[in-house]
């Protein structure tokens, strides 16, 4: 009973979806008589796979469910309809079926072979998909010319470009709009929060599956037994970005100008995965030396281009666009639009959240609930800066600092409160530069870095009041002593 070829199959398919299981199961098969071992060694490799197989070979899958239970019925009891008295039919029918399976999966992986890198120029080729219809929005023209120039590169163009601004101030939707607009050979990605997904994503954007191998024997050994989407990021990232170095020279020649790729949100990278981000720049760097691609890198802090210029692929950073805060009247027609009415009401909400879009949001959204007034606008207000210096364990107030690292930013914070802003080097006097507590505070919602000025400013409007009036409560209480 323990040496019945349909035992074995049965446990190659449980346990075989790896090599050590081939290789485990296989010897098994070749005591037993040719035609059982044979349909039972095809049916447990087409299920070898079973559980990547849902999404692309399904072949597999059917034919191997149908050659398993036609191997079963051909041991519980023979097929009368085939006059089959002992059984062998019915295992030479599963050894059929598996062949079938095997075949229509070989197939697919030769056309996917022949057809990898024109999947991924077609990707170029058709462009960002529709950007979804955002409600009120504002026609910054003058922005959006700047995004576009950067989207349309020259046929000599050879840098790449990077575009930041604050937390909030729109950049993902204008970005987003420019690059639907720009049309084919433009490919826009966004960093997700859960960077582990990265290379998933940006596989995707480009039609790219993970398939390419140097030969068509390995393409089809991989469509079996090796695991389709590598669980590493820089692993994955670095197998899409050879596709696309290919794909982007052919488009080259056939376009005559470079494509442009549009990576949004690439602080998390550099903060949470810093050897893919490095990747990515180099990339960047090599594409822009032959001419082929022009990276556009989106950072909502100042950390990124301080990280790329430290490197020698900084050599070919060309602009560098700061997108700020919406006009005056934009932020009127926006709250307007919004459901905020009067005067005197829209304009203190433009003056609290200093015209910063989604500050805008949050405020039109609690203004227009019936019972909610400006007060409460600046009570959530106050309450999400308080968050934000509570999780950078420097208190809530300079009074309250009680280690050298608090000290020395609320010190700093005097400085900002001051001038309006700190420089780089006098920064770097409260807290060291080179340690990963500066890259946590400089990133957070409380500090903004502008890299262009090398400066840093106070994140936000709400952030500025909060810390004002802090000061001011400690010059009163200072005095009054």
């Amino acid at each position: 009973m323990l040496t019945h070829p349909l035992l074995w199959g049965l446990g190659a398919a449980v346990a075989g979806h790896d090599t050590v299981g081939t290789a485990a199961w296989l010897p098994l098969c070749v005591s037993a008589s040719w035609s059982s071992s044979t349909a039972t060694a095809l049916v447990a490799f087409a299920f070898l796979r079973l559980r990547r197989c849902l999404r692309r070979c399904t072949s597999q899958a059917w034919a191997g469910s149908l050659a398993l239970w036609c191997l079963w019925q051909s041991h519980r009891r023979p097929f009368a309809w085939l006059g089959d008295t002992e059984g062998t039919r019915g295992r030479v029918l599963a050894f059929l079926i598996a062949i079938l399976g095997l075949s229509v999966s070989t197939l697919w992986v030769v056309h996917e072979s022949v057809c990898l890198i024109p999947a991924v120029k077609v990707a170029f080729m058709r462009g960002s998909p529709t950007s979804p219809t955002v409600p009120c929005w504002i026609d910054r023209r003058g922005d959006f010319l700047n995004l576009s120039t950067l989207l349309s590169p020259t046929s000599d163009s050879n840098v790449y470009h990077l575009l930041e601004g604050p937390h909030g101030c729109g950049k993902t939707e204008l970005l987003k709009r420019a690059c639907h607009e720009a049309g084919a050979g433009v490919i826009y990605i966004s960093v997700p929060e859960d960077v582990s997904k990265f290379h998933n994503d940006f596989a995707t954007a480009v039609n790219f599956r993970f398939n390419e191998h140097v030969s068509l024997w390995n393409r089809i050994v991989s469509a079996v037994i090796t695991p389709e989407v590598p669980d590493d990021v820089f692993d994955g990232t670095s197998r899409t970005l050879r596709v696309i170095k290919v794909a982007v020279a052919e488009l080259k020649r056939d376009r005559g100008k470079p494509v442009v790729l549009v990576i949004d949100n690439t602080a998390r990278l550099a903060r949470r995965h810093l050897p893919t981000f490095e990747l990515l720049q180099d990339f960047a760097k090599d594409r822009a030396d032959e001419g082929t691609v022009t990276v556009v890198f989106s950072s909502s802090d100042g950390m990124v281009p301080t990280i790329r210029r430290s490197r020698s692929a900084a050599s070919r950073l060309g602009d560098v666009v700061n997108l700020g805060d919406i006009l005056v009247e934009d932020a009127r027609r926006y709250l307007a639009c919004r459901g905020v009415t009067g005067d005197a009401v829209i304009n203190t909400t433009i003056d609290v959240t200093g015209r910063r879009i989604k500050l805008m949001q949050e405020a039109s959204r609690i203004l227009t609930t019936p019972g909610k007034s400006l007060e409460d606008v600046r009570r959530k207000f106050k309450l999400a800066v308080v968050d934000e210096l509570v999780q950078l364990r420097i208190g809530t107030s300079p009074g309250e600092s009680r280690s050298a690292r608090a000290f020395g930013l609320w010190n700093a914070s005097a400085v900002i409160v001051r001038n309006g802003f700190i420089s780089f080097l006098d920064f770097g006097l409260f807290l060291d530069p080179n340690t990963d507590d500066y890259t946590a505070v400089v990133s957070s919602n409380i500090f903004l870095r502008r890299s262009d000025e090398e400066r840093i400013y106070f994140q936000s409007k709400p952030v500025e009041d909060y810390m004002r009036a802090k000061f001011n409560e400690l010059e009163q209480s200072v005095a009054s002593k």
